[in-house]
């Protein structure tokens, strides 16, 4: 005998499958970034995922699935980092990601080491920009900032991975680190 699902279940599951689930891959590489470690941002995803189904019925526009995911998920790495502050590692995840934006995999490495000396705060807002590609205004809508809170941010975190940058050797002079 199959069992029949409600309505509410049926509709829940159509919303999530519409709305976040094409969302995932998108989530999931902002995860890695953010947590520095492959495992910490899978089980960080999958909490992230179990609550936006659970709460599926909150999302009232449709358009905005991403920004409400994204919350989900970067209140779930707070949490995690809270839970287990030494537990967090820089792996090899980089490896296995397609982004040409980043010649070798040792560049990726060094890179996921230099962000992990942001604070929290300061590497989501180099992620969602630098790395993510989202514009001030996206970016304020996640996090409900103003745009010009998200420029202040992300001008002190970029001078601030600027800093980590020179003091690991990465660069010579001050022209290699200018912003575009």
């Amino acid at each position: 005998m199959k069992r029949k699902y409600s309505t509410a279940a049926a509709d829940a599951k159509e919303k999530f499958n519409e709305f976040i689930v094409p969302n995932i891959g998108c989530l999931y590489k902002m995860l890695c970034a953010y947590m520095g470690s492959f495992e910490a941002a899978q089980d960080v995803l999958q909490e992230s995922l179990i609550k936006a189904y659970r709460h599926i019925d909150t999302l009232i526009e449709p358009e905005k699935a991403y920004s409400w995911v994204y919350v989900i998920a970067r209140n779930e790495a707070k949490r995690y980092f809270q839970k287990n502050p030494k537990e967090v590692e820089i792996t090899e995840y980089t490896a296995n990601q397609n982004d040409e934006s980043f010649c070798t995999i040792e560049q990726k490495q060094d890179i996921s080491k230099l962000l992990m000396q942001l604070t929290q705060e300061e590497r989501e807002m180099v992620i969602l920009k630098d790395m993510m590609e989202y514009s001030y205004a996206e970016i304020a809508k996640m996090l409900n900032l103003s745009t010009t809170n998200v420029g202040a941010r992300l001008s002190r975190a970029r001078e601030k991975l600027r800093k980590i940058i020179r003091e690991n050797g990465y660069v010579k002079g001050e022209k290699d680190l200018e912003v575009q």
